[in-house]
């Protein structure tokens, strides 16, 4: 991806599996960004991955809408070997809605593909 580190405003973390988390802490000090995620991989990450040592992290509560800036985030329960996976369908009220998913499948974005991107 073409993206400039300094143009992130935050990290959205679907599930605490070492390819999603790494790195996550010395990225979000270096750029002095919120680290989203939800407390189910909050609880099992923040020792592995020393994210108590993060100045912002924004937990929130899966199938709950929350908004970053001009964006509305709705982070939606997928089946995955963690303890509370997502993925998230993102909205900024202009264009057509963006889905963000893992690896894994998220049918609950069914209704919502005129975007979906895959890392």
């Amino acid at each position: 991806m073409d993206i400039e580190p300094a143009s992130v405003s935050a990290l959205l973390i679907s599930h605490e599996h070492g390819d999603h988390l790494r790195g996550a802490r010395v990225f979000a000090k270096k750029f002095g960004i919120p680290v989203y995620m939800n407390r189910g991989c909050f609880e099992n990450a923040r020792i592995i991955y020393q994210l108590g040592e993060l100045d912002d992290i924004r937990l929130f509560d899966t199938g709950h809408i929350f908004d970053h800036q001009d964006f509305m985030i709705h982070p939606l329960s997928i089946s995955h070997d963690t303890s509370d996976p997502v993925c998230f369908r993102i909205d900024d009220g202009k264009r057509p809605s963006v889905s963000l998913r893992t690896s894994a499948k998220c049918p609950r974005l069914s209704g919502h593909r005129p975007g979906i991107w895959t890392p």
